[in-house]
């Protein structure tokens, strides 16, 4: 219970200096975690999603694991930027998992923010 009442401090507005993005990684395989490692300093990764349930509820690098019906909570309650794909399956999955969304989503493929993050460093 405690945990819980941490995470909801934790997921307020966005400070009004804070100019990183919010990102979901959609997925949880090999390359989604390297594309984990490569942006999470750059960008503010709020979760990866998974479709296994052994992983649900788990963290990779501190950052939680979340089924794809989740996203839509998660997208409103961290006012995320951007979901990051892989692979165009990547999409899919989200897109299958939530059919009745009114605003889409703004998705970003990981090797452009990536190759973006390391150009202004």
């Amino acid at each position: 219970m405690i945990k819980r009442l941490l995470n909801r401090l934790k997921t307020g507005p966005r400070p009004a200096h804070s100019t990183r993005l919010r990102l979901i990684i959609c997925g949880s395989d090999a390359a989604h975690y390297s594309l984990l490692s490569a942006l999470k300093g750059r960008y503010d990764v709020v979760a990866l999603i998974t479709t296994d349930p052994w992983q649900r509820g788990t963290t990779l690098e501190g950052v939680p694991l979340h089924y794809p019906s989740e996203v839509p909570a998660l997208w409103q309650r961290f006012k995320v930027d951007r979901l990051v794909i892989c692979t165009q399956g990547d999409q899919s999955v989200i897109e299958q998992a939530t059919p009745a969304r009114s605003t889409p989503f703004l998705w970003a493929w990981g090797s452009e923010l990536d190759t973006a993050s390391s150009e202004s460093h």
